[in-house]
């Protein structure tokens, strides 16, 4: 990661509402129970849907998923879904007490919080992880003798894109964690 200039404000202390919504996520984790962890919805068609516990899960993979294709390396954390399974079967997800949901939910929050700190100037910028990731992709479509003229024009991915998409994405999804636990009857905060 590159080093913050003196005068070039963080990302976190320009973009303020980045560090609130991730906050705000671990807030309401914080309200989830024993009791409460393995609680889904009936859908009235039957259909699958996470569990409480597994809304956090996914929340916490993501985390790490971002910061990880930023970085280009590994961090050492275990996912908690095994691959997707497409759109018509159930997600598989590992075993684990509301504790080390928990814990992984900060851990992959500590992942991320360093590029959250990164100067205001950087927002526009590849990161060694996107530059690397780009590179892979230009190089298998080559093998494959595929056109690489859209993929050359978009180049590869920003910091600001990222950090845009993990914070669309855990929005989303603590929206319905919200909601779930409403309707399960915790007593969840609300932002405003």
């Amino acid at each position: 990661m590159d080093m913050q200039a003196a005068n070039d404000p963080r990302i976190i202390d320009a973009i303020w509402s980045i560090t609130a919504m991730l906050d705000y996520t671990d807030k309401i984790a914080a309200v989830v129970t024993e009791e409460l962890v393995d609680w889904r919805p009936e859908m009235p068609d039957g259909s699958y849907s996470f569990s409480v516990g597994e809304q956090l899960k996914h929340i916490a993979d993501y985390r790490a998923y971002v910061a990880e294709m930023l970085s280009g390396e590994k961090a050492g954390y275990v996912r908690w879904a095994a691959d997707y399974p497409g759109r018509d079967q159930p997600w598989q997800f590992r075993e684990g007490s509301l504790t080390e949901i928990i814990e992984r939910l900060q851990f992959s929050r500590s992942l991320i919080q360093p590029w959250l700190e990164q100067g205001f100037s950087t927002l526009l910028m590849p990161t060694v992880g996107t530059q690397g990731s780009y590179t892979q992709q230009l190089s298998a479509l080559r093998e494959k003798g595929e056109d690489t003229a859209a993929l050359e024009a978009a180049g590869p991915g920003s910091l600001v894109s990222a950090i845009l998409f993990l914070v669309a994405h855990e929005n989303g999804h603590r929206s319905v964690l919200q909601t779930m636990l409403r309707l399960a009857g915790a007593p969840v905060e609300r932002l405003a």
